[in-house]
């Protein structure tokens, strides 16, 4: 098996805002990835496993526009150092990302440590 790992980082700022985003609106942007993508990785390489990180916003999108046989998982950005725990913390994460979260939400994989996290 192959993979591709694509970071796509801020990618989805409109360009009226300082940002490079000519593809799509901002609340279609994940959406237009996987879907403009997804049908090369499933015929071009159907032995391989591509990997979009997106930024939160576009998690969901990205995840519901992905047909049955997709090749292309999605990806969280980061992931903050703590997680929820059963009968501990479960709601002082308000603005961070927990990994329980973001597999709820059906991500397959995560940057751990991306280098502003590391900063801290």
């Amino acid at each position: 098996m192959k993979y591709f790992f694509t970071n796509l980082k801020r990618f989805d700022i409109p360009v009226s805002l300082g940002g490079i985003n000519r593809l799509a609106p901002v609340s279609q942007w994940g959406c237009k990835i996987v879907r403009d993508t997804e049908p090369f990785v499933n015929t071009i390489y159907p032995q391989a496993e591509c990997v979009f990180f997106l930024p939160e916003a576009h998690l969901l999108p990205a995840l519901a526009e992905r047909g049955a046989d997709s090749r292309i998982c999605i990806g969280a950005q980061g992931v903050h150092r703590e997680d929820v725990s059963k009968d501990g913390n479960f709601g002082g994460f308000t603005t961070l990302r927990t990994a329980k979260a973001v597999a709820a939400m059906g991500c397959t994989h995560v940057i751990i440590g991306h280098c502003e996290e590391r900063r801290e």
